[in-house]
């Protein structure tokens, strides 16, 4: 398919202008076999993202009940048949996407206006805005790849990761890094925002460096489909959390490197590898955050207690970031991409001290609630 899409860059397909707010009707082609159908699905745009060959537009249908159903489209797809613009629509952006207030298991509008001026029939701002509310962001959790003692091969995460989203109010979706780049960005796309995840290290040819015997546990897979998604998130504005691997791989993945063994490459007295030695949820050091950052507004702090697991750590940072936070020793603990909604990158294990920690309960409400608007 990719091919295909590749095909059509700067080809007009016909279709009409859409924009948040349109009442839409979108029929795509189903292939079952040897038999094709149209499924058609009518809703209001709610969010449209511009990218070249990746650019889509997120349609929203609510049911009677005030549940929302959300399906994102590729507008160069080859399987999408129609797209048919029902009634252009008046969105408040701020009404709509920007919820703030937000408290327990749901977030409520402050205000509920008709914002959308509707036919008869069609939904209201109301309905539409408590269909927002009433759904969870959806937020995609890279796996790591476990070796079980049969020798065969699993993906899974550590349960911190589901927990901490959770109690942030997502819904945690795992993806899979053993699917095509087709299937990939099918999950990207349905997904509100994405969560990288700690683990094996980032093959060192990928920065231009080798092996050398300092690395270990490379998965190509992972690295692959990691370094696709933090690249079209970066290019989309999707939020991104990236942690202790994560915010390695976005540095490999926007043209950094690293170093790939800090007792061996980088000169200091700190063991920053404690994850056999001590609990993780163990806080073991301070770092330093830089007090203009979205991490310090979002920690609510400019020196914080962290954990440390991690025997790699960021060498050259990618021009595109800003380095945001640094341990006593002057390891990278911390980076995002300036005016981004939130791609933030940490090299610590936040979400083992969720339990515990407000700091890092709110860094993790921060990134859910970059994905619900």
């Amino acid at each position: 398919m990719t091919d295909l899409i590749r095909a059509l860059d700067g080809i007009d397909r016909g279709f009409p202008q859409v924009a948040p707010g349109d009442t839409v009707r979108v029929h795509v082609r189903i292939v079952e076999g040897n038999r094709e159908r149209i499924q058609v699905f009518q809703g209001v745009v709610i969010r449209k993202r511009k990218g070249g060959q990746h650019e889509n537009f997120t349609v929203r249908r609510t049911a009677s009940h005030g549940i929302g159903v959300e399906r994102t489209f590729l507008f160069r797809s080859p399987r999408i048949d129609k797209i048919e613009v029902l009634r252009h629509g008046k969105v408040r952006r701020a009404q709509l996407y920007y919820m703030r207030n937000l408290s327990g298991k749901a977030s409520r509008l402050k205000e509920r206006r008709r914002d959308i001026e509707t036919d008869e029939g069609e939904p209201s701002a109301e309905s539409l805005a408590r269909g927002l509310t009433m759904s969870k962001p959806l937020i995609g959790i890279t796996c790591g790849a476990i070796t079980r003692n049969t020798g065969e091969l699993c993906y899974g995460v550590m349960p911190a990761y589901t927990r901490s989203v959770a109690l942030a109010g997502g819904l945690p979706l795992l993806i899979a890094p053993n699917v095509d780049n087709d299937v990939l960005r099918e999950l990207y796309e349905r997904v509100d925002a994405v969560l990288l995840t700690g683990g094996g290290d980032v093959d060192p040819e990928l920065y231009g460096m080798t092996d050398d015997g300092l690395v270990t546990s490379i998965n190509p897979d992972r690295d692959r489909s990691e370094i696709e998604i933090t690249r079209w998130a970066a290019g989309d504005n999707k939020p991104l959390l990236g942690i202790c691997r994560g915010v390695q791989v976005v540095n490999v993945a926007l043209g950094g490197t690293l170093y790939r063994d800090i007792p061996s490459e980088y000169q200091t007295d700190f063991d920053h590898e404690l994850s056999s030695k001590i609990a993780r949820d163990h806080a073991a050091h301070d770092i330093q955050i830089d007090s203009g950052s979205k991490l310090a507004d979002v920690l609510g702090l400019e020196k914080v207690h962290v954990n440390t697991l991690h025997h790699q750590a960021l060498r050259e940072v990618a021009p595109r970031l800003t380095i945001t936070a640094h341990a006593t020793d002057g390891i990278i603990e911390g980076v995002e991409l300036p005016d981004s909604r939130f791609f933030v990158g940490v090299q610590w294990h936040p979400e083992e001290m969720t339990t515990y920690s407000e700091p890092m309960r709110r860094l993790f409400g921060a990134f859910v609630d970059a994905a619900r608007y």
